[in-house]
């Protein structure tokens, strides 16, 4: 007997199912793009238990007929393919054939569909893969799917779904971007009875905004509108006042299909270059149109990615055409949501010729090799064991503390690390009641959020208030800050609390705990002394001795080394003695 074997196809099943549903907000995301293939103007979500006991999606698009509706669970069966010449020519965002049987092999779904023209539906049962029960049932034109027990036959799967709360986040990150590609469709979404999101069809690209940014930062963004022949680029930048300590404020859409591309973020950081500090990142919502034959959407099997067949070339429009409104920008007649649609041969500023000049060179547009950003290895987590003592020698580059330990050693300490993880120790010894300390504010903070932010602090007010920020909602997707930790009280803590929220928001922690500590170390970092500050010999010691006094000082509170040491035998091997 030989040892492979052909696998059974409820097998061959769930590893496709695998590959497209990783979560509820995946099984979301396929059936809200089918629903937009098929027309839809007006579509509905309905949940149980953030998608983990019920998901249903409804829409009014063209329906199918009861052929249709059962053909539909077989794999690879598809109305948008018919040769391989398709392939290349992809507008659609669901081609594979793949989402409806991948779903229904890990649940069991309910499809209830009507096409244009029918005088009665079809209603089709499925569980785990195969079809159970087909009968004619009334409904309107359109389809609605009934998803239930997401992985009630992978229990693997199911175990390693998150909290009700993480979930939901994931869910509300991909509504929010169907109406940034979508904006006249129609979206309504209800967690039980409760609605959790609404976009009402417009064409007013602004307003499409407010929910990812809030309304405060979508009122500043600035537009952008390109055109270099084959590409177009389109969308909203932040100006160089509004960045963001994460790129979580990133979307990017290739022929109206939402992707995560790491050439358009790498374009898009260099178009920033030299503008905001290295340590920050714009927001941006970028459209690009390019010819089908140009980029591969076949690339994943959620179609989360794609390949650019010039991807240079690509890169260096999306800069150009995002650095030409930047400098726009920075000129007195620049104001927010300024459009600028260059010329067809434009006549660029100085400034802006001598960053083309730069950006051929970086990128040496036309070349047909792909370019790749090169990544640093991460650092070495070294087990340094505590110092008896460590007396300070001198200060290096305004970022490193050159200390002797007592057996002569000689440590090299990250002032800024040292001061976070003391800060972060200091603050979980001084918590009572436990409550950090926390100072109140004579005038509230009036924050306006995005939509998932607002979800997220409405979910988690008490474990930020426990770690020293109270919040009150003060209405839709606003909050009043009452109260922040004692130790930003000095600091500008407007643009702190924004980046925390902006920060944890998007990190899906899974616990209280885990939130609350990630909270502190976010606090003790923003509040810590930071690289390029020049310190006295005496603060420096200052700062060595504070750092002895907690119980591990070889690494700060996310994991990175504080110190590292150099023995005497070290050195001398170096210098060959």
């Amino acid at each position: 007997m030989g040892l492979i074997r052909v696998l059974p196809p409820e097998v061959v099943s769930q590893i496709a199912a695998g590959e497209v549903v990783e979560r509820p907000a995946s099984v979301i995301k396929e059936l809200i793009e089918n629903s937009l293939d098929a027309g839809a103007r007006n579509i509905s979500v309905r949940l149980e238990e953030a998608g983990k006991k019920m998901i249903q999606v409804c829409d009014d698009g063209c329906g199918m007929d009861p052929d249709d509706a059962v053909a539909c669970f077989q794999r690879h069966a598809t109305s948008k393919i018919r040769t391989p010449d398709d392939l290349i020519r992809i507008r659609t965002l669901g081609f594979r054939g793949e989402a409806l049987p991948s779903i229904a092999a890990v649940s069991r779904m309910e499809l209830l569909t009507r096409a244009h023209g029918k005088d009665e539906g079809v209603k089709v049962i499925v569980e785990g893969g195969a079809v159970r029960d087909v009968q004619p049932a009334g409904c309107p034109v359109g389809t609605t799917v009934t998803v239930r027990n997401l992985f009630f036959n992978t229990p693997a799967r199911l175990k390693f779904l998150r909290s009700t709360g993480s979930e939901m986040n994931q869910i509300l990150a991909t509504l929010i971007r169907i109406p940034l590609a979508f904006p006249s469709v129609s979206l309504v979404a209800f967690q039980g009875d409760r609605e959790l999101f609404r976009h009402s069809a417009t064409d007013d690209l602004k307003s499409v905004l407010i929910p990812a940014l809030g309304r405060d930062i979508a009122a500043q963004m600035l537009w952008v509108d390109y055109y270099s022949q084959p590409y177009r680029v389109r969308g909203f930048l932040s100006p160089l006042s509004v960045t963001r300590p994460t790129r979580s404020h990133q979307w990017f859409f290739v022929n109206n299909r939402y992707v995560r591309s790491k050439a358009l973020s790498t374009a898009l950081s260099h178009a920033y270059d030299g503008l905001i500090r290295e340590d920050r990142h714009p927001l941006a919502i970028v459209y690009l149109d390019l010819p089908c034959d140009l980029v591969d959407v076949n690339v994943h099997p959620a179609k989360l990615e794609v390949r650019f067949s010039r991807e240079q070339e690509v890169q260096s429009v999306l800069v150009e055409a995002i650095r030409s409104v930047l400098v726009s920008a920075l000129t007195p007649v620049a104001s927010p949501l300024q459009v600028v649609t260059p010329e067809p041969t434009p006549s660029p500023s100085r400034e802006l010729a001598q960053f083309r000049a730069l950006l051929r060179a970086r990128f040496g547009r036309g070349s047909e090799q792909t370019s790749q950003e090169a990544v640093p290895p991460p650092p070495r987590r070294l087990a340094t064991p505590k110092p008896a003592r460590l007396t300070a020698i001198a200060q290096w580059s305004a970022s490193y503390i050159l200390a002797e330990g007592a057996g002569g050693e000689l440590f090299i300490v990250s002032q800024h690390r040292a001061h976070e993880k003391y800060l972060y120790d200091l603050m979980v010894r001084k918590m009572q009641d436990k409550e950090v300390p926390r100072q109140e504010l004579i005038v509230p903070l009036h924050l306006e959020l995005g939509q998932l932010q607002s979800h997220f602090v409405r979910c988690h007010l008490s474990t930020l208030k426990r770690a020293g920020f109270v919040l009150d909602p003060f209405g839709g997707s606003s909050f009043l800050v009452r109260s922040i930790p004692t130790i930003l009280a000095r600091l500008d803590y407007e643009k702190l609390v924004t980046d925390l929220i902006d920060e944890i928001s998007f990190g899906g922690t899974a616990t209280a705990e885990d939130l609350f500590g990630e909270i502190l170390a976010t606090v003790a970092c923003r509040a810590a002394i930071r690289a390029g500050e020049p310190l006295s010999r005496a603060e420096m010691q200052r700062l060595l001795d504070d750092l002895l006094t907690v119980d591990n000082p070889s690494l700060c509170p996310h994991g990175q080394p504080v110190m590292i040491a150099i023995t005497r035998e070290e050195l001398d091997r170096r210098f060959e003695r």
